[in-house]
């Protein structure tokens, strides 16, 4: 919970804004492929023995323990924690949603300062969220673009300290298909629409069974490379071989968005040390990995082990501490 006795230094403005009808994103299946990558990257993070660590820890290194705790304490948390390990799973959890339904999610470093005979002193640090669509970078400046009515007197543009803007995004290899996913989720659902009203008016004469079928193939296709199971629809259509694979790239793709996540946390921890002569590193210990995504894939197809001997590490709950 931010400090309410500090002096607070934000530049951004936020305003309540009415959520668009209809599932986020606008299709429903990509805002349950959304649901599902974020849970799987929290579930990375996130485990039940609260504190029976076995080597998976999550610390903040090379800094002063002032600065560690500040950072620590600096993600948005609906429970108000002020522990990084505790706070850490729900932020990735609500970034990687931003991500998969609308490519990108910015905060704004918020910094809380304390005055004293020595000058002000930084306290506590919060990432502050910016309404989505409202950010520019031009020319490695940024500006917030602000509603009139919501623009007080501070104007419609404001311009922002650029290394106060946290910025998270996919990583780079897959943007491009990420957004193509999008709208190919979107034609899908809107084909189906059309069927369904066919059906309605007796005008379509086709096979309940084929058209499902066709439409559980344009999905496994648009989603192949990322490997989602669309929840299950896929599973009579799928080998358990191929179904494995599959399920492979799945691990591989949440375990990316994690840890370009995590780079970019990391990146905004650095820029706040610079400031202040210091060099934070935001260290992770024990994740489970692409290596080991290729470890399982070979035993996959040498066929040493039961898959789900080869799976049960990427479904083993782990605790997160601050060391």
């Amino acid at each position: 919970m931010r400090d309410h006795n500090l002096n607070w230094d934000r530049r951004t403005a936020f305003w309540p804004t009415p959520a668009p009808p209809g599932p986020p994103g606008g299709d429903l299946r990509l805002w349950m492929l959304a649901q599902d990558a974020s849970t799987q990257t929290r579930s990375h993070l996130q485990g039940v023995n609260h504190g029976q660590g076995d080597g998976r820890r999550v610390r903040i290194d090379h800094c002063s323990e002032q600065l560690a705790a500040v950072l620590s304490g600096s993600l948005p948390s609906k429970g108000g924690d002020r522990e990084l390990a505790s706070a850490l799973p729900g932020f990735v959890q609500q970034v990687v949603m931003s991500i998969i339904l609308s490519d990108v999610i910015d905060y704004e470093v918020e910094l809380g300062l304390e005055s004293t005979h020595n000058g002000e002193q930084l306290r506590q640090v919060k990432l502050g969220f910016i309404p989505s669509g409202t950010m520019a970078c031009i020319w490695g400046s940024a500006y917030q673009l602000v509603p009139r009515d919501q623009a007080g007197e501070k104007g419609p543009v404001r311009r922002l300290d650029r290394w106060r803007v946290a910025r998270f995004r996919a990583p780079r290899k897959w943007r491009g298909y990420l957004a193509r996913l999008r709208r190919q989720l979107l034609l899908i659902r809107k084909r189906e629409e059309r069927w369904q009203e066919g059906i309605l008016d007796q005008k379509s004469r086709e096979d309940f069974s084929e058209v499902h079928r066709q439409h559980d193939l344009a999905v496994a296709r648009c989603t192949s490379r990322i490997g989602w199971h669309a929840r299950g629809q896929l599973d009579e259509r799928l080998t358990s071989y191929h179904a494995m694979l599959r399920g492979l790239r799945w691990h591989a793709f949440c375990i990316e968005l994690r840890e370009e996540i995590l780079r970019s946390l990391g990146g905004a921890f650095q820029r706040i040390g610079a400031v202040y002569g210091e060099e934070p590193k935001l260290v992770l210990d024990g994740l489970v990995g692409i290596g080991d995504v290729r470890e399982a894939e070979a035993g996959t197809k040498e066929g040493s082990k039961p898959f789900n001997d080869l799976l049960e590490k990427f479904h083993r709950p782990i605790e997160v501490t601050v060391a």
